[in-house]
């Protein structure tokens, strides 16, 4: 939940994937599509009434293409998944309780408002639930929303962005409840596995600018950690967006973090140059990472960092926002 003071990280994230070896089945069970969900609270030193931590957790259930609304009850003991095929309205039920995220909007309105809800358990529990309002139109990555993600013709996403969300959200921590608010990002990309020939993972960063503008930017890494493709956008406030060529953006790492648990490297600080001028990624705290093997079989860091714009040999920061680091430890695979 960025804002003018010292920043609360939060990260809602749902995930769909087709299975195309069950299809062709009959049962009703067969796990024809996967949901996953993760959701993560970052603390950064400075918080007052909080410690400096990083709380994370996962759910994964089977969705049949019956479901397209939540289940009742709202509590079941086995895994539950629906999807809706006509809004952005997706969901997960198990024995702990439900988490979701969906959308509405009112009739002539032309504000959109988000609506998401997680929660855990065990001993970094935490319950969120938040609102969001668009205050700008979407940013419709690439060529009107289709973005290239390789060399490839066919290496591509569909891939909108709604940057400067107006938040506000409950979050329960601690024994403790608060009020935030903030800014915040959704991004909606989905595809046939837009990976290109080579890759193992990618870096990505989006940053609301405190004046209104929005940035998105990425690079898809190779097995030398040479990159095989770049892209994003840049939206001034109250203009029209402009998308980056691959050669418009460079990516050079900083100083890198080990992981005590994993072992993995992560270069946590980089520098960015985009045709908007040089700046530097710095994270709010260098432990973002996140352990997803119980879910989506991964691991990778995705973290609140501040964007800060190198000028004259000075360092301003202009923007929040978060970066996705994925397939240092391992390739990824989608």
């Amino acid at each position: 939940m960025p804002g003018s003071a010292t920043p609360i990280g939060v990260q809602i994230t749902f995930f769909r994937k087709r299975i195309d070896s069950t299809h062709t089945l009959s049962q009703q069970l067969a796990a024809k599509h996967l949901v996953f969900a993760h959701a993560a609270i970052a603390i950064p030193p400075g918080v007052s009434g909080h410690t400096n931590s990083l709380h994370h957790s996962q759910r994964t259930a089977r969705w049949n293409e019956v479901l397209q609304q939540a289940p009742a009850p709202t509590h079941s003991a086995y895994p539950t998944a629906w999807v809706s095929s006509e809004r952005l309205d997706v969901g997960i039920v198990n024995a702990d309780g439900v988490w979701h995220f969906s959308s509405a909007q009112s009739t002539g309105s032309t504000t959109t408002r988000f609506f998401a809800g997680v929660h855990s358990a065990g001993p970094k529990a935490f319950k969120l639930t938040l609102q969001a309002d668009t205050t700008q139109p979407p940013v419709l990555q690439g060529n009107h929303g289709l973005s290239q993600k390789g060399p490839d013709p066919q290496d591509t996403s569909w891939y909108t962005t709604h940057p400067q969300l107006r938040l506000s959200a409950a979050l329960s921590l601690d024994g403790n409840t608060r009020q935030l608010l903030g800014r915040g990002w959704l991004d909606h990309e989905w595809s046939h596995g837009f990976m290109p020939t080579g890759a193992v993972g990618w870096d990505w960063v989006g940053f609301n600018f405190d004046d209104g503008s929005a940035l998105t930017a990425f690079q898809l890494r190779g097995t030398a950690s040479d990159a095989l493709w770049r892209g994003g956008s840049w939206r001034a406030a109250g203009a029209l967006a402009q998308s980056f060529q691959p050669a418009d953006i460079v990516f050079e790492p900083g100083k890198a973090w080990q992981s005590p648990r994993t072992g993995i490297s992560y270069p946590v600080f980089w520098r960015l140059r985009t045709p908007q001028g040089v700046f530097e990624v710095r994270p709010v705290m260098a432990d973002q990472e996140l352990d997803s093997r119980q879910s989506t079989g991964t691991i990778y860091w995705e973290g609140l960092c501040g964007l800060y714009r190198v000028q004259n040999g000075q360092a301003t920061r202009v923007a929040w926002g978060y970066l996705e680091m994925t397939g240092y430890g391992q390739a990824i695979r989608i």
